[in-house]
């Protein structure tokens, strides 16, 4: 593939990408999941399978992550091999690097956060439908454990995300 073909497709790639996972995750930590929590089980919890086992988003979120992150490493690694990595030690590269670590760490966080969160709450409302549609006390106890997690831990990655791309626009310019 033709050099400045393959630059445009990894900024497409990971501009897009990166657009898609910061949205998500804000409308899903700040929005989304405070009204489920406002709404309650009966409300909350077909919207939330839908959105999560129906539809899908947290592999959509997932896939844009990852593509995110495998873009911007290769054009990482593509100026790095270009100025024989110096460009690593100006500020622009050491900013572009600091937004590149924050991404990589909140996938981090992520995963080990927000991803167990969501599956278990998957299953509980899957179990609670099972049972009839009533949660049993117990049940909806850790259903708002669940959740409250799953809303503080995306409300952070979301915060993350914002400051990852803060850096990644402000790069070239300092």
């Amino acid at each position: 593939m033709d050099n400045q073909l393959l630059v445009i497709t990894l900024r497409l790639i990971h501009i897009l990408g990166g657009i898609f996972w910061v949205g998500a995750a804000l409308i899903l930590g700040h929005f989304i999941l405070p009204a489920a929590d406002t709404l309650g089980p009966a409300i909350a919890g077909p919207m939330l399978r839908e959105i999560g086992q129906v539809r899908k988003l947290p592999i959509y979120l997932n896939i844009a992550g990852l593509l995110t992150m495998l873009s911007g490493i290769g054009l990482y690694w593509r100026m790095m091999s270009l100025t024989h990595g110096t460009w690593a030690h100006s500020t622009s590269g050491q900013t572009f690097g600091l937004g590149a670590a924050i991404a990589i760490i909140t996938a981090i966080i992520g995963n080990l956060t927000a991803a167990p969160a969501g599956r278990r709450l998957g299953a509980l409302g899957n179990e609670i439908a099972a049972g009839g549609g009533v949660p049993t006390p117990e049940q909806g106890a850790e259903m708002v454990a669940i959740r409250t997690k799953l809303r503080k831990s995306s409300q952070l990655l979301g915060i993350l995300l914002v400051i990852s791309a803060a850096a990644m626009s402000i790069a070239r310019y300092v």
